[in-house]
């Protein structure tokens, strides 16, 4: 049963890492216009982060899980693995710290603007 479960939770670690990876190359062409026009939406950058750091994190949950699955696990690779996944989850708290002090301010119209460069005449 245990085998069973474990296997289950890859299924489902492979799962989430590859819909939040389609999410993120999905939206790569609304971001290039949004700050190739030069403002964005704070939230939605914090989204971003937030998303990102959780397909890093799924990610490595999947490789740790591949590892113990198949019996390819050591005490260097343990500790490599450990702090990838400290990193990704650190990563993952900050972008929901940064989501829900924005949510909690209801500040969903912040936006960043880019200084866009003068052209240069050559």
């Amino acid at each position: 049963m245990s085998l069973l479960i474990d296997w289950t939770l890859f299924l489902l670690y492979a799962f989430s890492t590859i819909s939040a990876s389609f999410i993120l190359i999905s939206q790569i062409p609304y971001f290039k216009e949004r700050i190739k026009s030069g403002i964005v939406s704070a939230f939605l950058l914090a989204m971003l982060f937030f998303l990102s750091a959780y397909t890093l994190s799924m990610g490595i949950t999947l490789w740790i899980s591949l590892s113990e699955l198949l019996g390819f696990i050591s005490l260097k690779l343990e500790k490599i693995q450990r702090l990838a996944w400290l990193t990704a989850q650190s990563a993952a708290a900050l972008g929901l710290f940064l989501l829900s002090i924005q949510t909690y301010k209801k500040r969903y119209d912040a936006f960043v603007h880019f200084k866009k460069k003068p052209k240069s005449k050559g």
